[in-house]
């Protein structure tokens, strides 16, 4: 697995070096894909072999995104974009209440390779938002229509809300897009050719079994909000030009952020 992931590093890191957007998109792509195409091959050979070859079984694993006694009211929008990018590699959830940690349930290479890019870009989530909140650009809309119906006052604090809003759903559909490239192309399992998303299938629905079998705690998590406004298009707009990729983060292990 450490060799996977350090290919996915490189690409990462990559993306970071680049001030061409169309390039860091590419290398972005390039390292959920290459994350897919780990889990396929991974899978693939397995096949080959009767099923016989031996396979790591899912596991559940607690992420710790925050420190208990962190007081931050914007806890559950980073549960969001770790979410968004677990998903796109096959995880399932068990969320704290208080949105300080996710369990995620799915095999140990898959849940790797999402903090690891959840470490990063959280980190980048956050100095895009204060970069847009200083701008002043926000003071600009007095209100919005939330998705009750409901006019709210744009402030400061919608505008991060919303920005973090935006910037998880678009990295959500960035990483999803690269998987299902991947999953689409043709794999021949001994002289059959088939897809990657088939060959996929039965190792999804173990790690859906697992979930389904594991015990699950009373209430319900209630999420981050959607706002909307023009914080969530500035969102948006930072979560395309992120890249999915920190080093000197991911070595440094930081899996909390206070903001």
């Amino acid at each position: 697995m450490s060799d996977i992931t350090t290919r996915i590093g490189a690409l990462l890191s990559k993306a970071e070096g680049t001030t061409n957007d169309i390039e860091r998109d590419t290398y972005i792509a390039k390292a959920q894909e290459l994350a897919t195409k780990y889990a396929i091959d991974m899978e693939a050979a397995r096949l080959a072999a009767g099923g016989e070859a031996r396979r790591d079984t899912p596991v559940a694993e607690t992420v710790k995104l925050f420190d208990r006694y962190d007081r931050s009211q914007t806890r559950s929008f980073f549960v969001n974009l770790y979410l968004a990018i677990g998903r796109a590699n096959s995880l399932r959830f068990l969320i704290d209440r208080e949105s300080r940690y996710v369990v995620a349930h799915g095999f140990q290479g898959d849940i790797d390779i999402t903090t690891q890019m959840y470490n990063s870009l959280s980190l980048q989530m956050v100095a895009a938002s204060e970069r847009y909140i200083k701008k002043d650009e926000w003071r600009d809309r007095a209100g919005f229509f939330d998705d009750q119906g409901e006019w709210r006052k744009m402030t400061a604090r919608t505008a991060r809300r919303s920005f973090y809003s935006g910037f998880a759903s678009t990295i959500g559909e960035r990483c999803r897009n690269a998987a299902r490239s991947m999953e689409e192309q043709e794999v021949d399992v001994n002289g059959t050719t088939t897809t990657g998303a088939l060959v996929l299938a039965d190792r999804r629905s173990e790690v859906d079994k697992f979930y389904t079998s594991v015990p699950k705690g009373r209430g319900s998590w209630g999420g981050g909000s959607s706002i909307g406004g023009a914080a969530y298009g500035a969102g948006q707009e930072a979560g395309r030009n992120a890249s999915l990729g920190n080093s000197s983060a991911v070595r440094s292990g930081r899996t909390a952020i206070s903001n």
